[in-house]
């Protein structure tokens, strides 16, 4: 897109409209680009054909910074997700809701959104409760909001029971595996463990942290 004007003319209410309009469109191209167009047109003000193509440039450069910084959005892909206590598997099975996989992720841009639903037949292992992210998902713990911040809710369903709410909070450079997230039920501190936990209990949860080497756009 490029527009040349050849000469000068006094600019009309109308025509002020129009270049003003230039002058927004070139400051509003993506939020976090914005900015002051290089001239701005005011009413009786004689209307130069090197500010007008001065704008549209202007416009053109910042279209072609944002090509491609779309964000990607993935479909939902299933994955074993796995439950620790400190570093000792604990066995798991499906969900009694039909559920076909024990985790699934999908991207969003530079983040992963995470669902993790499964029933915990017996837990007596001592120690935090983990869950595993994906093979190969490292979390960006420089993006992250903090130590022991929540990325997410959950819910653990006790059988003929009512369910008990927990938050999920984002791995820590202390725990031992840099892809896990554990969990911390509502108003209590410190992680679930397995005395938490009775037979045949069902955990869900839903949570999105940011991942290393992902970026907005590529």
């Amino acid at each position: 897109m490029r527009n040349h004007v050849d000469y000068e003319m006094k600019i009309s209410r109308r025509q002020t409209w129009i270049a003003a309009l230039i002058g927004i469109a070139a400051s509003l191209v993506v939020g976090t680009y914005a900015s002051a167009a290089p001239k701005a047109f005011f009413a009786n003000e004689v209307l130069k054909a090197d500010d007008l193509n001065a704008n549209f440039n202007d416009i053109e450069t910042r279209l072609g910074s944002v090509q491609g910084k779309e964000t990607t959005v993935t479909a939902w892909t299933n994955y074993d997700a796995e439950m620790t206590a400190d570093t000792t598997p604990v066995t798991t099975t499906l969900d009694v809701n039909g559920a076909t996989a024990k985790g699934a992720w999908r991207r969003v841009g530079d983040s992963i959104d995470v669902r993790i639903s499964m029933q915990v037949p017996t837990c007596s292992t001592p120690g935090k409760l983990y869950w595993t992210l994906p093979n190969g998902v490292q979390p960006d713990l420089a993006k992250s909001a903090g130590t022991y911040l929540p990325i997410g809710h959950a819910f653990l369903a006790r059988p003929s029971s009512t369910s008990t709410s927990a938050l999920v909070v984002g791995p820590q450079p202390s725990g031992p595996n840099g892809n896990q997230v554990e969990l911390t039920t509502d108003g209590a501190l410190g992680a679930v463990r397995c005395s938490d936990f009775v037979p045949n209990e069902v955990v869900r949860m839903s949570f999105s942290l940011p991942v290393a080497g992902w970026e907005v756009g590529n």
